[in-house]
């Protein structure tokens, strides 16, 4: 693709000029960011190929090799190619290079991870059936992930919903196998990020994303759900 070709161009000449010149780094991350492909992602989905390639290439630059930022964004679009096991390498460099600076918060590496984790569980039960145990247990290391950095300020909440939409999918796909147990821990867990979405509606970001007041109706109807389903059995 010809413009991935213009972007390696770019980034190379960038990654030699950046210590020197602010500008350049701000070029690099607004380069990086993985939003800025998934135009064309949605236009041919198969321009995929080209822009993993174009990632692929470029990790071992200056900029990208420490930088916890580029192996995020890196694992956002591996997570988009279905590439798990490209993706949680991704999500160990970034981790291991969030850790080498000082007062680094990963509150984005912790979303993308959980949205890994789901992604690629929504993916396995495609294929085949899973233990609920095993599902369950992947829905609890998930919410750790989206909420343990939750109230960080910088922290996009928005992204944390439209993830944990997926907690509704899986558990559509395997409510009939639940038992008393699966269902209580799923209530919880849906009840905490229930509360945390109906508070941030209240915010004024929350006008720029209509959608989650979809979001909000689809929790309470699982959860209304998942309730009934539990006092049956019980």
């Amino acid at each position: 693709m010809f413009l991935v070709e213009v972007l390696l161009k770019v980034v190379f000449t960038s990654d030699k000029l950046y210590k020197h010149d602010y500008k350049y780094q701000e070029l690099l991350k607004a380069i990086l960011s993985h939003t800025n492909f998934e135009p064309l992602i949605r236009i041919d989905s198969s321009n995929l190929v080209s822009i993993l390639k174009f990632y692929n290439n470029i990790r071992n630059c200056n900029f990208c090799n420490d930088n916890p930022f580029y192996w995020e964004q890196f694992a956002s679009i591996c997570i988009e190619a279905r590439d798990y096991l490209t993706a949680k390498q991704c999500i160990d460099n970034a981790y291991s290079c969030a850790k080498k600076i000082t007062g680094f918060t990963p509150f984005q590496i912790s979303t993308i991870h959980g949205e890994l984790l789901l992604k690629e569980l929504l993916f396995n039960l495609t294929m085949q059936e899973i233990e609920p145990d095993t599902c369950i247990d992947i829905i609890v290391e998930t919410h750790k992930l989206f909420t343990q950095y939750y109230f960080h300020p910088e922290n996009n909440h928005y992204y944390i919903f439209s993830c944990v939409q997926n907690y509704l999918i899986v558990y559509e796909k395997i409510e009939k196998r639940l038992s008393r147990r699966h269902f209580s821990i799923l209530i919880e867990k849906l009840t905490d990020i229930y509360d945390k979405l109906i508070k941030y509606q209240d915010s004024m970001e929350s006008q720029f994303y209509p959608s989650t007041i979809k979001w909000s109706t689809n929790i309470a109807q699982c959860l209304n759900n998942a309730k009934n389903k539990l006092k049956l059995l019980n």
